[in-house]
């Protein structure tokens, strides 16, 4: 005979969610009050095949980081336009040519999420990021809209914390 459950059984006792607009970033040399949107660590796993007579198996094979995308608002000073480009100016200099090495331009960055009463309840630490992407909002005379920088960053590990 299937065991019925009571509702008390299923309904948790205490619940907070986490919320979308309660985390902070922390990039050095970004200002942290100022990132608009930000995604969370995604992560990939590639996967192997192996066949053998009439089936077929799958086996985890490397983990691949997604790119993660941060909006920043861009005010007049500081600059977060100007400090975008000058990350993007650690990976190439565009004015003489020269590139420099992931132990210039890579950063750690962390990402926390924030409970109600502003504890950290999520924190990632993610390492060696940088921008592979600067994308500035358009220029717009019918929009009151304030002005962005976007930036893809591509990083080596994420490390949640908890």
């Amino acid at each position: 005979m299937a065991e019925i459950l009571a509702a008390q059984q299923l309904l948790a006792q205490s619940f907070e969610p986490k919320r979308d607009y309660r985390w902070i970033i922390e990039i050095d040399g970004m200002d942290t009050f100022l990132a608009q949107t930000a995604g969370r660590p995604k992560v990939s796993v590639e996967e192997s095949e192996h066949n053998f007579i009439n089936s077929v198996q799958y086996f985890a094979g490397k983990a691949r980081p997604e790119p993660l995308d941060i909006s920043f608002i861009d005010a007049i000073a500081p600059s977060q336009a100007q400090k975008a480009f000058e990350w993007m100016r650690l990976i190439y200099e565009f004015e003489t040519g020269l590139a420099h090495g992931k132990d210039v331009y890579g950063k750690t960055m962390m990402l926390k999420m924030l409970g109600p009463e502003g504890e950290v309840v999520e924190k990632w630490r993610l390492e060696n990021a940088w921008p592979t992407n600067y994308d500035p909002s358009d220029l717009d005379y019918n929009s009151s809209e304030f002005s962005t920088v976007n930036l893809s960053l591509r990083f080596d590990r994420p490390i949640q914390l908890y």
